[in-house]
């Protein structure tokens, strides 16, 4: 269903944001952040604390604390949408699915599968997250 919406309608961004704003409404409460932005034909869905927009130091979070509602989103994301790999990396295009923007060693990005992701995988990180990033065809 998620390739023939792009045949029989136009993609609405608002249906976006209130479908991850649904699916992240615990995390958001806790006051995290939802950004969604544009990528060259793709839209990046990225979550973080409020204070990661202006200071790295303070706008830590660890995956254990939003782990169980982002694995449900993510789940539920790549039922609906076509989740696509990040661009531009040195390693195996067709592995990397969602960045992990970690404060080690000094503020590294972290890539996984989706199927990584839901099997728990980045609990192996032994790091803070400034953020997690995800994208999706339009």
């Amino acid at each position: 269903m998620k390739y023939l919406r792009k045949f029989f309608e136009s993609f609405d961004e608002n249906k976006l944001r209130d479908f991850c704003e649904t699916h992240l409404v615990y995390l958001l409460d806790e006051e995290y952040e939802l950004f969604i932005g544009d990528d060259r034909g793709k839209k990046t869905i990225s979550i973080t604390t409020p204070s990661d927009i202006n200071d790295y130091d303070t706008g830590e979070f660890e995956w254990n604390n939003v782990k169980d509602h982002y694995i449900t989103f993510l789940t539920h994301l790549n039922n609906k949408y076509n989740i696509v790999p990040f661009s531009g990396l040195d390693y195996d295009k067709d592995l990397h699915f969602i960045e992990f923007f970690t404060n080690r060693p000094n503020q590294t990005w972290k890539y996984y599968t989706v199927q990584e992701v839901i099997d728990d995988k980045p609990s192996e990180l032994d790091c803070y997250l400034y953020e997690i990033t995800v994208k999706i065809k339009i």
